[in-house]
């Protein structure tokens, strides 16, 4: 799914939703209507947290989630945090 279409957009500004998603150049050939905002400081923050949550799920025990006590997972994704972090 292409989420720079233009009447995906729309549905989506119609729901209340904002998508910071950058467009092609050259995708947009027609200049009527208004023009969709890329906020490149939001977007950093985003990849970041979707890489973030990328790397969590290349651990089992976190994609899984077979800990059924909260405070087991939690561990878990610490500990993967850490391993993260370590690594990088």
């Amino acid at each position: 799914m292409i989420y720079s279409n233009l009447t995906l957009r729309r549905d989506m500004r119609k729901q209340g939703t904002k998508i910071n998603v950058q467009t092609r150049p050259g995708y947009y050939t027609r200049k009527i209507g208004p023009k969709f905002k890329f906020d490149k400081q939001k977007y950093k923050v985003r990849f970041l947290v979707e890489r973030t949550n990328a790397w969590l799920k290349n651990f089992w025990r976190v994609r899984i989630r077979r800990e059924h006590k909260p405070a087991m997972y939690k561990a878990f994704v610490y500990l993967a945090l850490i391993i993260i972090l370590i690594r990088s």
